[in-house]
C-alpha cells in the first residue's frame, strides 16, 4: 500500500526495513542511487548489451537489488526534509536518524513505541492492517492536496484567477 501510493503520488518511500545512514550517510547513499540510476539508463538505452551474458546477468541481479534496496527512493535528489514513519517502535532508527539531523518527524505511535524524537505524532494501532491502510490513503490524500496547494500558489495571477 505503501509503495501503491508512492508511485501514484511520484513521490519517494521506502516500504522495506530502513536502510541505516540515509540520512546521516547522505553522500554515500547518494553513490548507491547514481549507481542504480546509471545501471537502469545503460540498460535501456542497450549499453549493457556488449558484456558477456553472465556480465549482463550480474547488472541484472545488482539493478534488482538495489531495486528492492532503495528503488522507492531513487528519484531522491537530496536528504528528506520530512519522513513519515508507520511503525515507530520497529524502525526506532528511522526516527532516530532523521530526529538527530533535524528532519521533521511524522509518527504513527502505538501504546508501544517512544513518541519523544516525533514531531508530529498520530496515535494509532500500528499492528492493526485496515487501520494502516486507512492512514496510508489519508495522509497520500493530504499529500496530493498539499502538492496541488504549491502548484496553486505557483502559477502566476492573472485578473481572472485572483482569488
Amino acid at each position: 500500500m505503501v509503495e501503491e501510493e508512492g508511485k501514484r503520488l511520484d513521490i519517494p518511500y521506502i516500504n522495506q526495513r530502513w536502510m541505516g545512514g540515509l540520512i546521516t550517510n547522505w553522500k554515500q547513499l547518494k553513490l548507491t542511487l547514481d549507481r542504480l540510476n546509471s545501471l537502469k539508463q545503460r540498460r535501456e538505452t542497450g549499453q549493457l548489451k556488449k558484456y558477456t551474458k553472465k556480465e549482463q546477468l550480474l547488472f541484472d541481479k545488482e539493478i534488482t537489488k538495489l531495486e528492492r534496496i532503495v528503488g522507492g527512493i531513487a528519484t531522491l535528489k537530496e536528504a528528506p526534509e520530512v519522513v513519515v514513519v508507520f511503525d515507530t517502535h520497529k524502525e526506532k532508527l528511522a526516527v532516530k536518524e532523521a530526529s538527530n539531523r533535524g528532519v521533521t518527524v511524522i509518527g504513527l505511535v502505538d501504546s508501544n513505541a517512544n513518541p519523544d524524537k516525533v514531531d508530529y505524532l498520530i496515535p494509532m494501532n500500528d499492528d492493526s492492517a485496515k487501520a494502516l491502510e486507512i492512514m496510508v490513503r489519508v495522509l497520500g490524500q493530504a499529500i496530493e492536496n498539499g502538492m496541488k496547494r504549491i502548484q496553486e500558489l505557483k502559477e502566476p495571477r492573472t485578473q481572472d484567477n485572483k482569488k
